[in-house]
């Protein structure tokens, strides 16, 4: 057993503070922290544990220490907290303000495109058209977050449908295959 994992053992557990906290969180790669804790503290090895959240031995221990160093209740939220990566926004910030008017004021079919909701990819596209730079659709997404935008996937919307017309239409359905059948 390694040095880290005896100091580890040696402290108190609180699995229902890490429940909670696996509960709360919806990336998956904060959860595989936790749950990792979780197995340990329920008895299982090493080994069961790193294989069970697949997580390599040096993430697991870097979990390890953070409980250590931290303690527990500390050392837990801290697990729990997302990463802040920082990216070097390759926009300027006038060519920033210029794409967000754009998706205020215009569609994708202003800019020749079949489509009426601006998706990431059509964003990049125009971006990389507009200015020639290359960008991502992350960096898209990250745009559309400085700027309070929220993203979502385009999706249709279905009207009720009408019970009387449906009806009809399958008995028209159905005397259209009588007739067929009996043409055979």
């Amino acid at each position: 057993m390694s040095k880290i994992l005896e100091q580890f053992r040696e402290l108190t557990p609180n699995i229902e503070l890490c429940k909670k906290l696996i509960i709360t969180h919806q990336k998956e790669y904060l959860r595989k922290r936790l749950r990792l804790i979780e197995l340990l503290w329920e008895g299982k090895t090493e080994t069961e544990a790193y294989k069970k959240v697949r997580l390599c031995r040096e993430t697991a221990n870097k979990c390890l220490h953070v409980i250590v160093d931290n303690g527990v209740e500390k050392g837990l939220k801290i697990l729990s907290e997302q990463k802040e990566v920082k990216r070097d926004f390759k926009l300027s910030e006038d060519q920033s303000k210029e794409i967000i008017l754009m998706l205020e004021t215009q569609t994708p079919r202003d800019y020749e495109y079949d489509k009426s909701i601006f998706t990431g990819e059509i964003i990049a596209e125009i971006i990389e058209k507009k200015y020639g730079i290359k960008v991502s659709t992350s960096l898209v997404y990250d745009l559309l977050h400085r700027h309070d935008f929220s993203y979502h996937k385009a999706h249709r919307d279905y009207i009720e449908a009408d019970k009387e017309k449906q009806s009809a239409y399958q008995e028209t359905l159905k005397k259209t295959w009588k007739t067929r059948k009996m043409m055979k």
